[in-house]
This record gives structure tokens, sequence and C-alpha cells, in this order.
């Protein structure tokens, strides 16, 4: 029993390099994988000038806190793949390590990039009414109004809707316009 563990513990360090590296589990390890653990090495593998070649050496150099070889890298290759989503993502990153610099720079970039609109206005708050909404009945009341002298009034349209109701008031028909 002790000499199969022994021999399964030796298969298990052999490197099968024709298949490249192998995990514990027997599956081939990715490219992730191997930039986490040892990004050194896995740049390496990289073909220069590729898009997986650019992304991984500024994400690498970000984290190494290496800002300004990624702004070099970061002009090569945007003159090559602007358009990729990587180099938005790479880039976005970049200015954000360098708020702290540039705040304005960075601020301009994040509002041009996410498309922010800052034209909304502010919600009043319910204002409470300042005037009564309901009329003095003591007021308004007809008799009030009927006793009112009518020389006291400037307004001519005034003046002739008061005849008007005056009329109707005493109970006779109103049948033609008064003039």
């Amino acid at each position: 029993m002790r000499s199969f563990i022994i021999l399964f513990t030796l298969l298990g360090s052999l490197n099968l390099s024709a298949f490249g590296p192998i995990d514990k589990q027997g599956e081939k390890i990715s490219f992730d994988e191997k930039f986490v653990f040892k990004p050194e090495q896995a740049l390496k593998e990289l073909i220069p000038g590729t898009k997986d070649y650019y992304y991984y050496n500024c994400l690498h150099l970000q984290h190494e806190k290496e800002f300004q070889k990624v702004n070099e890298l970061l002009k090569v290759w945007g003159g090559k793949f602007y358009k990729s989503e990587r180099y938005k993502t790479i880039l976005n990153r970049q200015m954000l390590f360098l708020y702290e610099q540039s705040p304005s720079e960075t601020q301009k970039h994040l509002i041009r990039e996410l498309k922010l609109q800052f034209n909304h206005q502010k919600i009043a708050a319910a204002q409470e009414a300042k005037y009564p909404n309901a009329l003095d009945q003591e007021l308004i009341n007809w008799e009030k109004f009927k006793n009112y002298p009518i020389h006291k009034l400037t307004d001519i349209a005034l003046q002739k809707s008061q005849i008007e109701n005056s009329v109707l008031a005493k109970g006779e028909p109103c049948c033609k316009e008064l003039k």
C-alpha cells in the first residue's frame, strides 16, 4: 500500500511538458492561474504586440505601481487596439490609480467614458399654503353684494352684471340684453 502512495506521488510530481503544466487534479493550468502565481514567468509566454500581451503587461505594471510604464504601454497599445474592451478597462483603472495626482483629469475622463450627466434639478419640498384655500362666506354674501353702491364700481362689465343680477333677484324675466 505504501509503495502505491510513493508511486502516485512521484507520478503526480512529474511535469508532462508535452501537454503543458498540470495541476493536482490532472487539469491543464490556465494562463490566468499562471499569471496570478508567477506573473513574470507567465508574461514571457505572451507574444509581443498582441492584445493579451498589452493587457497582462499593463495589469502587472499596475499591480507593481509602475504607472509611468503603464502610460507608455497604453500609448503604443492605443494606436493598435483603441476600441478593445480590455484597453478601456486598463485605461479606466489607470485613471483611478492616478486620481490623487490629477483628480480633475480623472473626473473628466470618467464623466466622458461613463456618459454621466449632472443636469438634474433639485426636487422642491412641498410648501405650506400661504393663502387661504376657501373664500370667507361673509365677504361674498349676496345681500352684502346687492347693497354695495354701484357708483363705487369702476368696471363697466361689473356694473352690467350687477344690474342683471338685481333684475334676476326681483324675479323679472331677462329676455333682452341690457345696454
